[in-house]
């Protein structure tokens, strides 16, 4: 029953990515290691960066009818969003990928002393 369970069930996309590691020759992922966390960790700098720029929250002179800057408000939070969820991306998998590059290539790697040549 078990083996007809791992039959159905859905991969996760941790391990595809896995897999994809492991079928790439290993010197291919320790080059990926540094450049997948250097990228990714630039890029979290940057989301940082973009995060403290974020446009300050409406402030409304008193007797102002709101609905004239809904469209405005709605944008600053669609912008603050995008912002904190590329920031929560990228500080994640800086440390994600460089780990599944890293266990891909030792795959990679024994299969490679395995083979016969």
């Amino acid at each position: 029953m078990s083996h007809s369970f791992r039959r159905n069930r859905q991969r996760s996309t941790i391990e595809d990515l896995l897999q994809v590691a492991s079928r790439l020759p290993w010197w291919i992922n320790i080059l990926l290691i540094p450049i997948s966390y250097v990228g990714l960790h630039l890029w979290h700098l940057h989301f940082e960066g973009l995060m403290h720029n974020v446009v300050a929250p409406l402030h409304l002179p008193k007797g102002a009818n709101p609905a004239d800057d809904i469209n405005v408000a709605v944008q600053n939070s669609i912008h603050s969003a995008v912002i904190f969820v590329g920031s929560l991306f990228t500080e994640v998998f800086q440390y994600l990928f460089p780990v599944i590059f890293l266990l891909g290539g030792l795959v990679s790697f024994l299969r490679a002393r395995k083979a016969p040549l």
